[in-house]
């Protein structure tokens, strides 16, 4: 039933914060992660988000939907060590 959407939309069947929005390793490190394929216009469809609401992991539930308020909200930015990983306006 989702499978239509697919070619206006981008699939995920599983959301982290990594995976919204990281670094690549190497001499060049440029952000990589779902974000950054889908554009500031996209959108993302999860064909079965029941799976990360009845996940245990109450601490990475409340992390992942938080960084998903953020990227509604429409800015994004992840920091891990000296690196700043920004999404969104002004990012």
């Amino acid at each position: 039933m989702i499978e239509p959407l697919c070619k206006v939309g981008t699939p995920a069947d599983d959301l982290s914060p990594p995976g919204l929005l990281s670094w690549s390793r190497g001499k060049t490190p440029r952000p990589v992660g779902l974000l950054t394929r889908i554009g500031s216009l996209g959108f993302v469809l999860v064909a079965d988000f029941s799976t990360m609401l009845a996940s245990d992991d109450k601490r990475a539930k409340e992390t992942l939907f938080s960084a998903l308020r953020r990227v509604y909200d429409g800015r994004y930015d992840r920091w891990m060590g000296e690196r700043s990983r920004r999404r969104g306006p002004g990012g």
